[in-house]
């Protein structure tokens, strides 16, 4: 008697070959995510120039939106994370670190000293934005 079912090789190497194709395409995206989030496009070298005294930086798909934002001194600026992840803020120079934020939580900071800061999430330290004081 013979059978016309496939080999349980076949079958076993043609799971695999599967397993390995997906693999390959979830770091990519994986990887694609990483590359593209944070600042670092055109857009984000023109700073947001805001007079109000109370702004929000929201924090969405791994980006700080605006990442390039100045506001007045006095100014309270509210990190306020919309994202799934948690994240935070922290500035390269140490001036501030906010709390680990997580989604729907926020965090102020009010700046009385005029200056620019650099900051980045330290969970994901490709995260990057920009923030003067005037």
């Amino acid at each position: 008697m013979t059978s016309d079912a496939p080999k349980p090789r076949a079958n076993t190497l043609a799971l695999a070959v599967f397993a390995g194709a997906i693999t390959v395409l979830a770091v990519a995206v994986l990887v694609g995510l990483a590359l593209s989030s944070g600042s670092g496009n055109d857009e984000d070298a023109t700073p947001t120039v805001l007079d109000d005294l109370a702004v929000t930086i929201e924090i969405i798909g791994f980006q700080y939106r605006p990442p390039n934002l100045s506001v007045p001194v006095g100014a309270t600026v509210t990190w306020l994370n919309l994202d799934v992840a948690a994240h935070d803020s922290a500035a390269r120079d140490g001036m501030w670190e906010t709390v680990l934020l997580q989604r729907d939580e926020e965090f102020a900071v009010t700046f009385d000293e005029p200056g620019t800061w650099d900051y980045y999430c330290t969970i994901h330290p490709y995260m990057t934005a920009t923030l003067t004081v005037r």
